[in-house]
Parts: structure tokens; C-alpha cells; sequence
């Protein structure tokens, strides 16, 4: 979705720049300086001063009726730079993913890029079904990759937390990291099974009942990410008590030394 700020912005600023208001303003600007303030003509002044204000008119107006094509251009330099962003960011997260022992996290993360890219190419089953039905299972699908990617930056975060403190005191975030990556992995799983059934939406006789199946089957899928979503919540106290065990250990281990 994009941000209507960011847009809105984004348009005027590509408004301004056009020929339509730049050349107006600018010719105006210049008659107005030559001609009404070095030469002092006033008609220069006042044709200096109707060209400025065209230019201004014509932005405002094309600003409120809106220009379709630059609506639709700015639209689309928008989507590409986030998807570059969100690129630049998962390509990151994998980095450190990898950093740690464990491959699981750094492989669930590409199986889920993978799933999320081939979701947006097979996109001809949405062109088959209603445009409500095809909305949710985009969305949906969306949802529950990116609930499963922070899903992926806390078992993450839980990798760093166990760095610092003693093997003794991690027992439970290695609990809950483990969770986590199962999560993930049920997610890959569900998302992988979607994805084969919706490249045959509205393919077969009974069209409805197969788009029903599928979104249940997401929404099933959803409940549980956004349960395990919720849990997460708590698991910053789980990171402060390991935190306090680890340095009751710390302690312990000081006075004996």
C-alpha cells in the first residue's frame, strides 16, 4: 500500500518539474526581472507577472483534477523503490541470519522469498476468480510471509541475546527460538501447498468450492501466525529474565573466583 504522503509529495514534486509550469514561470520570471525591474517596462512586468501566475494556475490545476498517466507513473516509481527497499532489507537480514550456526533460519527465509516472488508471477488465477476472492488470498498471502519474516528477525534477535550469556542461562530463548523456527517452517509449508492450488483457481467445475478451500486454509494459517504474533510480545520478558539469570551466574562465578 502506498503511503499517501509519500505520494502526494511525490506528484507534486513531479508536477512542478513538468514543461507545462516550468517554462511559464520561468519566462515569466524572466520578463518580470528584465524587463519590469532592470529595463523598468511595465508591460514586461505584466506579462513577467501573467506568465508566473499561468505557471502556478496550470500546477493547481492539474494538482486537484489529477493527470491520470503522471498518477499512474508516480504510482509505479513509488512501488519499485519500495520493493528495492524491501529488498535491500531482507538481503541484510539474510546476511546476519547467516552469521550465526544455524542454517535453518537463513534457508527459511529464501524458501519464503521464493514462495512470496513465485506468488507474484503466477498471477494469472487472480484474472479467473472475483476480484474480493483474489484481493483476500493476495493479501492474505502477503500477511503471512511478512509475519513470518519478523518471526525470522526475533529468532534473530534471540541468537544475539544467547551470545551473551552463559550456556546455562539460555535454555528458554533456545526454546523459544526453536519455536519460532517451527512457526516459520509451517508457514513455508502452508504457503508452498497455496501456492499449488491457487495456480489452478478457476480451472476446474466447481471453481467456488476450490477458492473457498484455499481461503480457508490461509485464514487457518493466519490464526495461527497472528497467535504466535501475540505471543512474541511476551518474549522480551523471557529475554529479561534470561538476561537476569545470566548475570546471577556472572556473579556467582565471580565471588568463587
Amino acid at each position: 500500500m502506498l503511503d499517501r504522503k509519500r505520494f502526494a509529495r511525490a506528484y507534486a514534486l513531479r508536477l512542478a518539474s513538468r514543461m507545462t509550469t516550468v517554462l511559464p514561470v520561468g519566462i515569466g520570471a524572466g520578463a518580470l526581472v528584465i524587463g519590469g525591474f532592470i529595463l523598468g517596462e511595465p508591460m514586461a512586468a505584466f506579462l513577467g507577472i501573467l506568465g508566473i501566475l499561468g505557471g502556478i494556475g496550470m500546477f493547481c490545476t492539474r494538482l486537484v483534477a489529477k493527470d491520470e498517466a503522471l498518477v499512474a507513473a508516480v504510482a509505479a516509481d513509488l512501488q519499485e523503490a519500495a520493493a528495492a527497499d524491501a529488498r535491500a532489507a531482507l538481503d541484510a537480514l539474510a546476511r546476519e541470519l547467516a552469521a550465526f550456526d544455524d542454517p535453518q533460519p537463513a534457508e527459511l527465509l529464501r524458501e519464503l522469498r521464493e514462495l512470496l516472488a513465485a506468488f507474484a508471477r503466477n498471477d494469472v488465477w487472480a484474472t479467473r476468480i472475483n476480484d474480493v476472492s483474489a484481493a483476500e488470498i493476495t493479501s492474505g498471502v502477503r500477511e503471512l510471509g511478512a509475519q513470518a519474516i519478523e518471526q525470522l528477525r526475533a529468532t534473530l534477535q534471540l541468537s544475539r541475546t544467547m551470545q551473551d550469556l552463559p550456556r546455562s542461562a539460555c535454555g528458554p530463548l533456545t526454546t523459544a527460538r526453536t519455536q519460532l523456527i517451527g512457526e516459520v517452517r509451517a508457514s513455508v509449508g502452508a504457503l508452498t501447498t497455496m501456492l499449488a492450488e491457487v495456480v489452478h483457481l478457476g480451472s476446474s467445475n466447481d471453481a467456488v468450492g476450490d477458492v473457498a478451500t484455499v481461503r480457508q486454509q490461509l485464514q487457518q494459517s493466519l490464526d495461527i501466525a497472528r497467535r504466535v504474533d501475540a505471543a512474541m510480545q511476551g518474549e522480551s520478558e523471557t529475554v529479561r529474565r534470561a538476561r537476569q539469570r545470566g548475570q546471577q551466574l556472572r556473579s556467582s562465578e565471580g565471588r568463587r573466583e
